[in-house]
């Protein structure tokens, strides 16, 4: 799984609990067993290819461009 969070990826692998993270409630901790159990992976990726954000933000014209070539995206035609 990318993510371009570095704090969720340290939040993940740290298996210690943190003040600032106790409010999380223990069935948001989903990725992480995931992560501890080896079953996903999270990996860094730039914000900038993120591939994700095509389909869930506003992007600048050539930034949406960009993404959607990437992953292919075609046009429908009429």
């Amino acid at each position: 799984m990318f993510t371009d969070s570095l704090s969720a990826i340290r939040l993940v692998n740290n298996l210690e609990h943190h003040t600032k993270t106790k409010h999380i409630d223990i069935q948001y901790h989903f990725i992480r067993e995931h992560v501890t159990n080896d079953t996903i992976q999270l990996s860094y990726i730039n914000t900038k290819e993120q591939l994700a954000d095509v389909l869930t933000k506003a992007l600048s014209g050539p930034t949406f461009k960009y993404l959607v070539r990437q992953i292919n995206l075609l046009p429908i035609e009429k």
